[in-house]
């Protein structure tokens, strides 16, 4: 593959990957949203059916399933062990997200344990390039 093609197409593949973790981000937030409604449930119950009759439960499932098909474009074009790890960015969107949206506190080592999460991000991606490029030639 030519270089900007190879450019162009991993430009795509990112953003289907920001598309499906943002709708799934906002998915969640909306299904917390809903369940504070309808309030704590002990287990599988009857009580669980009528959360679905929530209009933010059911917009977070529909947020969530619309993720599920970019995900499926992104299976497409990528190697699962590469764009897996990278989901891992969402535990950072949702804290994120919570704490502006949901008011929930977030504690300073969480903010460390997140920090740790994209450094390792970051990491795993930049040795996928590392791959790709191959090793250095010899001297």
């Amino acid at each position: 593959m030519k270089p900007l093609r190879k450019a162009d197409s991993m430009l795509k593949s990112l953003a289907f990957l920001l598309l499906a973790m943002l709708l799934a981000a906002a998915g969640q937030l909306l299904l917390k949203h809903g369940m504070s409604q309808v309030g704590r449930l002990e287990g599988l119950s009857w009580e669980l059916f009528r959360a679905l009759s929530q209009p933010a439960v059911l917009a977070g499932l529909f947020l969530f399933g619309l993720s599920s098909l970019f995900w499926l474009v992104l299976l497409s074009r990528e190697k699962l062990s590469y764009v897996y790890p990278m989901v891992s960015l969402n535990y950072v969107f949702i804290v994120i997200l919570s704490r502006l949206f949901l008011r929930e506190a977030v504690p300073p080592f969480r903010i460390v344990a997140l920090t740790v999460i994209c450094l390792g991000v970051v990491l795993y991606g930049l040795s996928e390039a590392m791959v790709e490029k191959g090793p250095p030639p010899a001297p």
